[in-house]
Formats: C-alpha cells, sequence, structure tokens
C-alpha cells in the first residue's frame, strides 16, 4: 500500500509551500548579505562586518546606521556628507529643517514612519532623529528585545513548517534529529552572541558560527525534502 507520508509529501501544494519559504529564507540571506557585507569596505560577509554594524566605530546611533545597515538606502555621498556636517556642528534645527528633512522624505521616511516597515524607529522629525544622535551606537535594550521577540517567532515558524516537512521525507531518523537540532541550536546561538556582543565584541564569532549553522542545516532540509517530494507516490511502497 501507498505510504502515507510520502502520500503527503508528493502532493502539490506541499512541495509550493516548501518552495516559498525556501526562496522567502534565500531572499532573507541576501538582504542580510546586501546590509552587512559593505560595513568593512570588503565585498565579502565578515566578522568584523558584523562588528562594525553592531557599533559601527561611530560615537552616535546615526552614523552607526547611515554608514552600516542603512547604507545601501542613502546611495548619495553628498547626502551622508550632509547628516555628518549636521551632526558635527550641532545638529541644530534649522539646519535639520533646511539640509536634513529633504533627505528624510526621499530616502527614510517610506519605512520610517507609522505604518511603515520600520515603524519601530521612526524618523519623521527633528526630535527623533535627534534622539538618535544623542544614542550610544550600539541598539539599545528595547530595540534589541523587539527585534529579538519578532525575528525568533518569525525564523522559528519558518523552521517549523521546514522541519515538519522535512520529517515526512524518506531519510534516516538520525539526519532529521540532526539537521533539525542544528538548524534551532545555529538560531539560538546568533542571537544569544548578539546580546552578548553588548559584553564583548569576540561574540560576533558566535553569531558567524550560529547563523552559518542555521542557514547551511535549514538549506539542506529544504534542498533533501524537494529531492525525495520528487518521488511518485507509488515508489515508496512499505
Amino acid at each position: 500500500m501507498l505510504d502515507g507520508k510520502a502520500n503527503h509529501l508528493t502532493s502539490l501544494p506541499a512541495k509550493l509551500l516548501l518552495t516559498i519559504l525556501m526562496v522567502g529564507f534565500l531572499l532573507g540571506e541576501a538582504l542580510l548579505w546586501k546590509t552587512m557585507h559593505l560595513a568593512d569596505g570588503r565585498p565579502a560577509l565578515s566578522v568584523r562586518d558584523l562588528q562594525i554594524s553592531f557599533t559601527g566605530g561611530y560615537d552616535n546611533q546615526l552614523e552607526n546606521k547611515i554608514y552600516g545597515t542603512m547604507r545601501p538606502y542613502l546611495p548619495s555621498v553628498k547626502a551622508l556628507d550632509e547628516i555628518h556636517e549636521w551632526i558635527v556642528h550641532g545638529a541644530t534645527k534649522s539646519e535639520f529643517d533646511h539640509s536634513i528633512m529633504p533627505i528624510l522624505k526621499n530616502s527614510c521616511m517610506g519605512c520610517h514612519r507609522h505604518g511603515g516597515k520600520a515603524s519601530f524607529r521612526p524618523l519623521t522629525n527633528y526630535e527623533q532623529l535627534l534622539e538618535m544622535v544623542n544614542h550610544p551606537p550600539a541598539p539599545s535594550l528595547p530595540e534589541q528585545l523587539n527585534f529579538t521577540k519578532i525575528h525568533i517567532v518569525t525564523i522559528g515558524l519558518l523552521l517549523f513548517v521546514i522541519s515538519y516537512l522535512f520529517f515526512q521525507a524518506d531519510v534516516p531518523c538520525w539526519c532529521k534529529y540532526l539537521l533539525s537540532a542544528t538548524a534551532y541550536g545555529g538560531l539560538l546561538i546568533d542571537f544569544a552572541s548578539w546580546w552578548a556582543m553588548h559584553w564583548s565584541l569576540e561574540f560576533a564569532y558566535g553569531r558567524a558560527l550560529g547563523h552559518a549553522l542555521l542557514a547551511l542545516s535549514t538549506l539542506s532540509m529544504g534542498i533533501i525534502t524537494l529531492i525525495k517530494s520528487g518521488r511518485h507516490p507509488s515508489q515508496a511502497v512499505s
């Protein structure tokens, strides 16, 4: 008779769901590379990129962001120079209205506003931007807690679905448990190390290790499942 798991796994909706999840995961990895890989001036994503993205090597959070993870959204060198000069000369309200507000409207407010993708950090007026100027470069604990909560839940759910489908595949049990545990373990190591970077930037190596484990095991589960799902149910006979 037909194996129920194989029959379930080879269904078109399961294949489509897994394909969509894997494409989304790969796009997320590409976005991570895009926003961080040039922090140290070199194309490859490195531990140094992670450290600079965390503190920026600057005296305030605003410059940390505009020269770090937000650099791709500010392609104009002139805009970067104007923001830097504004900070150096005292971050005055008059200069903000004259030079900085147009930059925010063109490059930032699409996301950094109420209802935007980055609504947790609105940048729509002088007071909000000045807060970033006066803020230490490392992310604040409330920001980090919110970011962790969102990503642990979303990535955790993605791993749950991918792991569930992977467990339906015709692979040895030890392989199922190993890859699934490695993915969840990598996720926890990644975020635990990120928090620990408040105490030492050397924990960036833990971030790199954790994310590598997460990415490699998740991709392995997805690829193996898609390969196994290519078998016709009639080939899985008990």
